[in-house]
């Protein structure tokens, strides 16, 4: 129970009141619930959803659900898509980029970058109906923190000292199976054997997250963690607009 509280700490806002906190070396391990706690936020964002469409018109429940995922995350990744953004466009060497991801202020990639992904999750989660959307919702907040797990396990860290740092130093192969379990079983269950496909994308995207990211910075940060999530839930978001706005995929 206490790696999953570590997770849940990590990837959300949200206190847990009377629960001990994990120190460094023992972070690693909460990997595995990486997927689980993403699973829970997805479940949560899809209530809120549901309650905010009892009551509003579907825009204004969209951008209500937008900032439910804000809060309930502390914006963490949006705030690592944007600093992402700002350090992998600009020109300069590796170590000028990681400076300028360590500044708080938001520059003109950052904000761009932002908009962009904000106006993309809109835009995607207005065209859907209400009944693929609940499931939706639930699916990609499950995937999208399984990619961080992965990774942050899979792939080298850029800094000597950091989170990160403290999350690799206990994290093994077994962790990643695991969150990669729940978060396969999660998509089979909620899009059926569309699943696979879904899980099979994101895990694409991923990869051309880290590549691109790895080709610009000697490492991963916890920057570019909260980037990837963002961009993989966007992908899984648009496959699965896509395949109902086709008709390819009639029903979750």
């Amino acid at each position: 129970m206490g790696y999953f509280l570590d997770a849940w700490r990590f990837l959300t806002s949200i206190p847990i009141p009377l629960a001990s906190r994990a120190t460094p070396p023992e972070l690693g391990p909460s990997l595995k619930y990486f997927s689980l706690v993403g699973l829970v936020l997805g479940l949560l964002w899809a209530i809120s959803d549901w309650t905010f469409r009892q009551v509003f018109p579907m825009p204004v429940a969209t951008a209500l659900l937008l900032a439910v995922q804000a809060i309930t995350t502390g914006a963490l990744h949006l705030d690592g898509l944007a600093d992402t953004c700002d350090g992998v466009f600009l020109s300069g060497g590796p170590a000028r980029r990681l400076e300028v991801m360590r500044d708080s202020r938001i520059g003109v990639f950052g904000a761009v970058g932002l908009v962009t992904v904000l106006l993309i999750k809109y835009s995607a989660f207005v065209s859907l109906s209400a009944e693929p959307r609940f499931v939706v919702i639930i699916g990609i907040g499950a995937i999208s923190r399984w990619a961080i797990g992965v990774a942050v396990q899979s792939y080298p860290y850029a800094r000597e000292h950091g989170l990160g740092t403290s999350f690799k130093m206990g994290a093994g192969p077994i962790d990643v199976i695991i969150s990669s379990t729940v978060a396969i079983s999660a998509a089979f269950l909620l899009f059926g054997p569309w699943g696979i496909l879904v899980a099979a994308w994101a895990g694409l995207w991923l990869w051309i997250s880290a590549s691109f990211i790895l080709s610009r910075l000697p490492g991963l940060t916890g920057d570019t963690y909260g980037a990837i999530s963002e961009v993989v839930e966007i992908a899984v978001l648009l496959l699965l607009v896509g395949l109902l706005h086709t008709g390819l995929f009639p029903a979750v």
